[in-house]
């Protein structure tokens, strides 16, 4: 194993220009962030998968654009907030990766807030795995909500 950047007086120097802007107030806001993240997924996480519609995987919704278009004013807002927000999460769920956080946790939130092509075809395969989708009706058993219906389970 190599390891002669442990001792690189340039990665150092790397280190030592971060450590100005990483005060303490920043690794506690960061760490509150970071809280506040998990706690919202332990909480918010099953309450979405609980209240999801069982047949959620069987619709197709439009594009964006085309949404956009033929929505109301405050149905735009929603939509284009909730995608600014999509943003916000996956951007900070990078950070997350090398901050203390729940970074990937983070970026899937992210990405399950945007709106983008293929995004139905990436929820699919995600909920096909067969502990996600065990793990999840297991859930929506235990609340008394029907299993989920995939395409696949129609199919058989």
């Amino acid at each position: 194993m190599d390891l002669h950047w442990l001792t690189d007086s340039a990665a150092w120097a790397t280190v030592r220009s971060l450590s100005g802007w990483l005060t303490p107030q920043v690794l506690i806001i960061v760490s509150i962030a970071s809280l506040a993240m998990f706690l919202a997924s332990v909480f918010v996480t099953p309450l979405l998968l609980i209240r999801m519609p069982a047949d959620y995987f069987l619709r197709d919704k439009p594009h964006l654009w085309t949404r956009l278009k033929t929505a109301s004013m405050p149905r735009r807002v929603v939509l284009l907030v909730k995608n600014v927000f999509g943003v916000f999460f996956v951007a900070l769920g990078i950070l997350l990766i090398f901050l203390p956080g729940q970074g990937l946790l983070t970026i899937l939130v992210g990405i399950f807030l945007l709106d983008f092509h293929g995004k139905k075809e990436l929820e699919r395969k995600i909920i096909s795995r067969p502990r996600v989708r065990q793990a999840i009706n297991w859930l929506r058993r235990r609340n008394h909500r029907p299993d989920l219906i995939l395409e696949d389970a129609d199919a058989a």
